[in-house]
């Protein structure tokens, strides 16, 4: 089955301007040539306004491999590491929703 990682990242309450910019940025630098990446996606809330829809975050990241396991040499990627480490400042918090499907 199908591995999906999605992310989202939630801002710092002294939000800087280019926050999202850098953030997107970081992630098209670092994560697209990671082996076993076999899709990436990355957007911004759509401002959709329903009650069940979060519009608080900066910027959702989704990315899909192959399996778990793919998944799991992802994160210990050094190109993965340097991208949390350079992205870090830009964001407050991140949810993380793993999910499997085809």
């Amino acid at each position: 089955m199908t591995f999906f990682h999605h992310v989202y990242f939630y801002p710092r309450e002294d939000a800087r301007p280019g926050d999202a910019d850098a953030i997107e940025s970081l992630c098209r630098k670092h994560l697209a040539g990671i082996p076993g990446v076999l899709r990436i996606a990355v957007g911004r809330p759509a401002g959709t306004d329903r009650a069940v829809v979060d519009n608080g975050y900066l910027v959702a990241l989704l990315l899909e491999f192959e399996d778990a396991a793919a998944e799991g040499r992802y994160q210990e990627h050094p190109d993965h590491l340097a991208f949390v480490a350079e992205s870090r400042p830009h964001w407050a918090s991140v949810r993380v929703f793993d999910t499997v499907g085809r």
